[in-house]
């Protein structure tokens, strides 16, 4: 019966039950991602790699014969002895031009291919004898090689020699990587080619996981000279897993802040709408403890239903964005669902937990202060409005804000910044009350001193009243939440959105072709004008460096755009640059350049190539800060040509083409050139560009709209709640003193000074707070550089202030209604 009435009661307020179930909604969901993205994302990349390599754990190269000597010290494993070599498969073509297409194709020799099987290198039974080879599927058909095909080889002696096809298999893994160009063979063939005879290379999975890093460590101390690749999760990915976990945890921070104070706000209407319930249950004997589980319950249940809600929606979303971050087509056939797993019940289990013990602390005080209340006084509505202001909970709130901000930029931990951004925002909601109070007294002084007795009656009352102070309170956190998201959201949305090509055709992905190869582009048909374009994604550091075994490209945090220095009008992504940079200066995106302690004018020692074999210290300058976000989506470091060549060689990585008739130049482009790279004409790779900030803009305003509606329903019902609780001090005001307009005047004025004065600190708040923010999000790599840009800005708060003063026609359109003999009746 108990719980047929709590339904009943739900379901009278269909708004209310939405924008409630909404909160609990967003916040499992929220929540499931925060406790899962970290797992998943490490169970993702394990079995792609696992999908690669199989149950390898190292790659390892020496520059001796590899033996079981050299692993006799070594904890317990599979050790697989391999040789490679690389041979050039040229094709002509002379249908528009004369030229020669030439690719690079792999040749692995197993000292046992049961054993690589076995290691999960290979999946098919291969036997190979002297003379023959097994190629890629790829391959095969690439070529037109088929079983019986021979195959011409060079050796050492560049003397040509043969191997005959026996087998076709299909790739997996490793052999799927690149253009998968891939022949297995025995090791007479790889030794021929290569002159070396003994085994530098093995492939190793060590038997006991845990004891991956002994191995390591004890292999290096042995044989010093060899190399040793970390195959497994090494310590880049497992940071950069981190930080992606820290920004979800971040963003379900932000959502939960929103959450509680909204439906805070609703708490008070609740109650009060609770009190003849509460008056019925305390006049008939029932005990206060049973009137409070009573009452509670309709909150739990809203912590139920919607936390299973969420975790269902969480449930059906898990498989896209885990299909997204698996990279399944270069590695298996499974789906990104199937590499990440199932989820473990309990963290559903938690998530609704946690929900439901939201629900029910957020009301629980105003609920027992309720049960509390005399029988006589909720008999008669005696009311209490006003508000009274809490030096215990003042105090407690500055001594959170002052935490907040010396653990949030003092200590650097990313953990450290999330829970800072908590402590400012409850201690905001703490300790704003005080000063509200504070400068309404102030504001009244001020109205009557200059004889506006309606306006400084409306400013005392919005420092005094529950209710303007509820709104207060829910305007400023709401502010404080969605003004850093809205901040670092709308720079996002300008970089994304910004052009960063100003050109007719676009070519992209060069990666070994020389500047002087690609020479006839100039003269195709229909180009006007071609640059070319030289970056390198390279790992770099601060200081000096020495390199790191584990190091993995694109794993790594570290990894950076390296530019050399543009010389044309076509990229107006990077901003305005200078005509020259000395050898020594560089240009960066100021969160790059702040990574490396450098302001402009100050010179530093970084290191390039950290992932390569011989790692290049040079002593930098920086000259100024770049804005390369719209180009480089995460900032660049853009250096002289002279120091570009030193570092990274003459090969451009992408090609700017104008032309008065950019049909026929993409056209012969394509022809042309028959590398793996994209050309796209203007049309398409703005189209592309659109495409992918569509995402981001529509989770953006996602996340805005839905704060403001939750504020504009939250303050809305915080008005209905004013109005009710009031109902006789308004009646008495225009019984004795006020019209009817001039009390509305006085509500329209209470909400314009409690918005001014909570939007005013909720900005001053929102510096800090945002900053915080994006140090997180800096942290975790993602490149941003916040700028206030006042035209958003205005137009964000001109938002808030439409929709906040639209909540003030509720109790003025009431009070028009109301009649005031039957309220002051029983005065």
């Amino acid at each position: 019966m108990l719980l047929r009435f709590t339904l009943k009661n739900m379901f009278e307020k269909p708004l209310r039950l939405f924008v409630l179930l909404l909160c609990v909604i967003i916040a499992s969901f929220a929540g499931c991602l925060a406790m899962d993205i970290g797992g998943t994302l490490k169970n993702v990349f394990r079995e792609m790699m696992s999908e690669m390599l199989g149950s390898t754990d190292y790659l390892i190269s020496a520059d001796k014969k590899l033996t079981d000597d050299c692993f006799a010290n070594c904890p317990e494993a599979s050790i697989l002895y391999m040789q490679s070599a690389q041979k050039r498969e040229d094709t002509r073509d002379e249908t528009l031009y004369t030229y020669v297409i030439s690719e690079n194709v792999m040749l692995w020799a197993f000292d046992d291919i049961d054993k690589a099987r076995q290691l999960g290198l290979i999946t098919e039974n291969i036997t190979l004898g002297s003379g023959e080879a097994s190629i890629s599927t790829h391959y095969s058909e690439k070529y037109g090689y088929k079983i019986g095909d021979k195959i011409t080889l060079t050796d050492n002696d560049d003397q040509k020699f043969t191997v005959t096809v026996t087998s076709i298999f299909k790739e997996k893994g490793i052999f799927k990587l690149g253009n998968s160009l891939t022949m297995l063979v025995p090791k007479e063939v790889t030794q021929r080619m290569t002159g070396i005879t003994g085994d530098v290379k093995a492939m190793v999975d060590v038997l006991d996981d845990s004891q991956r890093k002994t191995f390591k460590e004890q292999f290096l101390d042995d044989n010093p000279n060899s190399e040793v690749n970390d195959l497994f999760i090494g310590e880049d990915l497992d940071k950069m897993i981190n930080n992606i976990t820290a920004v979800c945890a971040m963003v379900f921070v932000l959502t939960f802040l929103l959450v509680i104070f909204v439906t805070a706000s609703f708490t008070e209407k609740i109650v009060q709408e609770r009190m003849s319930v509460i008056g019925t249950l305390r006049s008939i004997g029932m005990p206060r403890g049973k009137t409070t589980c009573i009452l509670m319950l309709e909150n739990l249940c809203y912590g139920l239903i919607g936390s299973g809600i969420g975790c269902a929606l969480y449930a059906a979303v898990r498989p896209v964005w885990t299909q997204l971050m698996a990279v399944t087509d270069e590695v298996t056939d499974k789906a990104g669902s199937e590499l990440a797993g199932s989820v473990s019940p309990l963290l559903y289990a938690a998530a609704i937990l946690c929900a439901v013990a939201i629900e029910i602390l957020i009301p629980l005080s105003a609920v027992i202060g309720a049960v509390k209340t005399p029988i006589r006084d909720i008999i008669f509505a005696n009311r209490d409005t006003e508000y009274q202001v809490s030096r215990k909970r003042t105090v407690m709130g500055a001594g959170m804000v002052a935490a907040g901000l010396i653990s949030g930029f003092l200590i650097p931990n990313i953990v450290c910044k999330i829970i800072a951004v908590l402590l400012i925002t409850v201690g905001v909601a703490f300790s704003i009350p005080a000063a509200i109070r504070f400068l309404t007294e102030k504001l009244s002084v001020f109205f009557d001193k200059h004889r506006m007795p309606v306006a400084g009656f409306a400013a005392l009352e919005a420092g005094s009243k529950k209710t303007n102070m509820g709104n207060a309170v829910l305007i400023v956190t709401t502010i404080i939440a969605t003004t850093a998201i809205f901040l670092i959201g709308a720079d996002m949305l300008h970089w994304a959105t910004k052009p960063c090509y100003d050109c007719d055709v676009l070519i992209q992905d060069f990666t070994d072709k020389k500047a002087k190869d690609l020479d006839y582009i100039h003269s195709l048909d229909g180009v006007d004008e071609a640059v070319f374009l030289y970056n390198y994604l390279d790992i770099v550091k601060p200081g000096r460096f020495e390199r790191d075994d584990d190091i993995v490209l694109i794993a790594s945090d570290d990894a950076v755009n390296v530019y050399a220095l543009p010389t044309t009008d076509m990229l107006p992504g990077f901003g305005k640059l200078p005509d020259s940079l000395e050898a020594d200066e560089v240009l960066m995106d100021k969160a790059i350049a702040k990574k490396f302690g450098l302001k402009p004018g100050k010179s530093a020692e970084i290191t390039f190539h950290c992932d390569g074999l011989f790692p290049m210290t040079r002593t930098v300058r920086l000259l100024d800060y770049a804005n390369t976000l719209s180009a480089t989506e995460g900032g660049c470091i853009i250096i002289s040509p002279e120091l570009y060549r030193l570092l990274y060689g003459t090969k451009p990585s992408t090609v700017l083409i104008r032309s008065s008739d950019p049909a026929t130049a993409k056209e012969s482009a394509e022809h042309a050139i028959t590398d793996d790279v994209r050309i796209q004409s203007r049309e398409e790779y703005s189209a592309e560009r659109v495409k992918d900030s569509r995402t981001m803009r529509l989770g953006l305003y996602a996340i805005i709209a839905a704060a403001l509606l939750l504020t504009m329903i939250g303050i809305s019902g915080n008005q209905l709640v004013g109005f009710e609780s009031r109902r006789k001090e308004f009646a008495l005001l225009h019984s004795t003193s006020m019209t009817r307009k001039q009390i509305a005047r006085m509500i329209f004025l209470e909400n314009g000074i409690s918005f001014a004065i909570s939007v005013l600190l909720s900005v001053i708040i929102s510096i800090p707070v945002t900053l915080l923010v994006t140090n997180v999000f800096n942290s975790a790599g993602m490149g941003l550089s916040v700028t206030v840009r006042p035209l958003p800005i205005l137009c964000f708060f001109g938002v808030i202030w439409v929709i906040i003063m639209l909540t003030a026609r509720t109790p003025i359109r009431r009070l028009r209604r109301m009649n005031t003999a039957n309220e002051i009746k029983y005065e």
